[in-house]
């Protein structure tokens, strides 16, 4: 049996992951699978938040663009 106390979230799960913040623009393209050129981190997995700091997923950014990073 599942104790619900004992579950996380996926957002907590990846605690140990820096973050990215979209603007309105960037979150809509993000989330219909658009990939968002010219981000300034290093290559890496983040957290992505969009502009109302909404937990959006996982990202991938690799040479300056990021992509989702699907988990299933």
């Amino acid at each position: 049996m599942i104790n619900i106390d004992q579950l996380i979230s996926i957002e907590s799960a990846f605690n140990n992951f820096h973050h990215i913040h979209l603007d309105h623009s960037q979150t809509k393209n993000f989330t219909n699978g658009v990939k968002i050129l010219d981000i300034n981190h290093e290559n890496n997995y983040y957290k992505i938040y969009d502009y109302s700091s909404k937990f959006l997923g996982l990202g991938l950014v690799s040479e300056s663009v990021l992509a989702l990073k699907r988990l299933v």
